[in-house]
């Protein structure tokens, strides 16, 4: 199997899918972000290719390619809400979920000039800089004056955020989807008046198979399912006061270097063994 990898900055999760992919006897191509965006005199030479994998974000000049890359026979692993920008991205996955009846936070968009209060009863708040990580970019609000001031220290003028209403909870999974199946699920334990605690060095984490999780996996499967994601990772929350399930997150690029620590699942392994079933498919049926 032929593999073509674009990346923006090889973290963990894409040196360790492309080291599994070789082991397993595929051939890697890294392609660099120009191989696209360089004014092209006709399309990238790119047909020999099985699967072209994207770990990078939107581009606009990028997505233009796909169309073409697909009617060549080569299965493209860049998400369809990937073709939208990245304001409008998590707002229409969102959409989707709540259409379907799953739980997602309450929230709206905005830019770093908003100067609005928000609604009294929207407070506490989680701001979120679009694009950035759970680590980097959000910040926990309980009154207008500290969302301004979240706004101001995690962003620039020409940031956006998403605000969303804070559902207090101690228990928090990430469910790591290939092809529509769950594939492993970390779980943490947090505090519930720290909404990162979970994330802390000190947090308490439990990896566990999909089996071992039957409710997540299901809710995680059936989003994965309504948006046609090849890979996804579906973070999920257990509200404090009503026991509901409640998805915060989608990573369309999830990694999965914690993941596999505490699971010992090879989620790289699984990844490639994913591309070549449907390759496999694609070419034999």
């Amino acid at each position: 199997m032929q593999i073509g990898i674009i990346y923006r900055h090889k973290r963990h999760h894409v040196a360790r899918l492309m080291a599994e992919a070789v082991s397993s006897g595929h051939t890697v191509q890294e392609l660099p972000l120009s191989t696209f965006t360089l004014p092209l005199s006709g399309p990238p030479d790119l047909g020999h290719l099985d699967v072209l994998v994207i770990f990078c974000s939107y581009r606009r000049e990028l997505h233009g390619w796909i169309p073409w890359l697909q009617e060549q026979g080569v299965h493209v692993v860049y998400n369809a809400t990937h073709a939208l920008s990245p304001i409008g991205r998590d707002t229409y996955r969102f959409h989707i979920l709540k259409q379907a009846g799953i739980r997602v936070p309450d929230g709206f968009l905005v830019h770093s000039s908003w100067e609005q209060d928000v609604p009294a009863d929207f407070l506490p708040a989680v701001v979120k800089r679009l694009g950035s990580s759970s680590k980097t970019g959000v910040a926990f609000a309980k009154t207008q004056e500290e969302v301004q001031a979240a706004m101001k220290a995690l962003g620039h003028k020409r940031s956006s955020f998403q605000l969303t209403r804070y559902i207090a909870h101690v228990r928090e999974w990430r469910v790591t989807v290939v092809n529509g199946q769950p594939i492993a699920v970390l779980e943490r334990h947090g505090t519930a008046h720290d909404f990162l605690s979970s994330f802390r060095e000190q947090a308490t984490r439990l990896g566990l198979t999909p089996e071992e999780a039957p409710e997540v996996s299901a809710l995680a499967t059936r989003v994965a399912s309504l948006l046609s994601f090849d890979l996804l990772g579906v973070d999920v929350i257990e509200d404090i006061d009503t026991g509901e399930l409640v998805v915060i997150d989608l990573n369309a690029i999830p990694a999965f270097k914690v993941s596999e620590t505490y699971t010992g699942i090879n989620i790289a392994g699984a990844i490639v063994d994913g591309f070549e079933t449907i390759v496999h498919t694609k070419k034999h049926g």
